[in-house]
């Protein structure tokens, strides 16, 4: 469904030309085609411009629905301008970008009733546009969490979109096929400026989800097998799964055993270790009784 031509058709048959908020939310979806086509290359400047409207809301105190579609749709933008196209951003940080978005949407003041409706047409392209950066994020463990929060809004997924999701969220292996269609099919205007902008880091993310797939199924694995295992030759390997290693996108106790050339998964200290560890903690547990 086309939950961004839905939303204009919603702006489009209120009476824009004499209503100054609707007025202003006119301007706001239409600064996100400005960004999506890369039109403005000064587009914070753009955002300021509408922020400085005097009909956008300067403060939360009493405001309406309307005034608070404005503030959700200013900042969608503002944060996907800042995290994703701004000269400065190398490497989007997509989770945290979602994460952000969440806070902010599901912040609703108790003054303010919203219509179903309206809801839905405003503010489903982004919950849309917020699945696809889900599914090309990073391997990172928050991503099952967000995911689960994002389900609760988002409208019913295209079929690509859907399996790709349940796939990340079930820590289930994308196949590259999989993932090659989904970054043909992705329609949202931001997802497809964000895969010509930085293509190459959002495939790194894919290989960093697959290898964050493996301690479900793995206690250990050869490098050599991935490829195999993927369906796919990916360059360099190790240093991906060393970086995940020192991010903590991979399980404590993970490590390389350089001499077989093995991702070890699991606790790889002695049992003696371990069992010594643990009458450490039986110790300070006894201590900390005595005490209180």
């Amino acid at each position: 469904m086309d939950y961004t031509n839905i939303r204009t058709q919603a702006i489009s048959s209120t009476n824009v030309a004499n209503d100054p908020q609707w007025k202003l939310i006119s301007r706001l979806v239409e600064a996100e085609t400005v960004l999506a086509n890369d039109e403005n290359p000064d587009f914070d400047n753009h955002l300021k411009a509408i922020h400085a409207d005097s009909n956008f809301p300067k403060t939360r105190h009493n405001e309406n629905q309307l005034q608070w579609y404005m503030r959700i749709l200013y900042y969608d933008l503002f944060t996907d301008y800042h995290s994703l196209f701004a000269p400065i951003v190398s490497t989007p940080k997509l989770l945290d970008l979602v994460s952000k978005k969440l806070t902010v949407i599901t912040n609703v003041p108790d003054n303010i009733s919203l219509d179903p409706q309206l809801y839905h047409a405003l503010l489903d392209p982004i919950f849309v546009k917020m699945a696809h950066y889900v599914i090309l994020a990073d391997g990172d463990f928050r991503r099952q969490g967000i995911i689960a929060r994002l389900k609760e809004l988002m409208p019913p997924m295209d079929p690509i979109t859907s399996k790709c999701l349940q796939l990340v969220g079930e820590r289930k292996f994308v196949p590259l096929d999989l993932w090659s269609h989904a970054m043909e099919v992705f329609d949202a205007p931001i997802t497809r400026r964000l895969i010509k902008s930085h293509r190459s880091v959002l495939r790194y993310n894919h290989i960093e989800t697959n290898i964050s797939c493996l301690p479900r199924y793995y206690d250990n694995i050869t490098i050599e097998k991935l490829p195999q295992l993927f369906n796919e030759d990916i360059a360099n390997l190790e240093s991906v799964v060393n970086s995940m290693i020192v991010s903590g996108k991979l399980p404590d106790g993970t490590r390389i055993d350089q001499l077989q050339n093995i991702i070890e998964f699991r606790d790889s200290r002695p049992a003696s270790t371990n069992a010594k560890s643990a009458r450490v903690c039986k110790m300070v547990d006894a201590i900390t009784r005595m005490i209180e």
